[in-house]
């Protein structure tokens, strides 16, 4: 059975873009546009690692849902892709621990690079 991911991202373009790349790739994609629907969708269905925007609704919104996946009974692993160095310019991918997520990726990213990533997570490779 083909591992599934959860992408979180208020732009549906980067949903769409994504999920093309990861179904390309034999995963089962699931998507939410916000740190609700992320946390409604992780309640009934059983990702196998999260692809998390920072800045949706509010500018900070992943980092709480980062917060509330890894506080749940069911964590989950966590790949923060986010454009938010480009918009604050402080690197939050160089101090990982302030966020309990598995890995850092700033936008733009290359499809083969956060594919890659993915497998680093499932295997265990990255840790959080």
């Amino acid at each position: 059975m083909s591992k599934t991911v959860l992408v979180v991202d208020d732009d549906v373009d980067v949903q769409e873009i994504l999920g093309i790349s990861l179904k390309g790739a034999g995963y089962r994609v699931l998507t939410a546009n916000n740190g609700d629907e992320a946390l409604e969708t992780l309640e009934s269905e059983s990702p196998d690692v999260v692809i998390l925007d920072v800045m949706m609704a509010q500018p900070d919104e992943g980092f709480y849902v980062a917060q509330k996946i890894k506080s749940s009974d069911r964590p989950v692993p966590i790949i923060m892709l986010t454009s938010v160095a480009q918009a604050t310019g402080w690197d939050y991918g160089a101090d990982e621990d302030m966020v309990p997520v598995e890995s850092f990726i700033q936008k733009p990213v290359k499809p083969e690079t956060l594919l890659a990533k993915i497998e680093e997570v499932l295997s265990g490779e990255v840790g959080g």
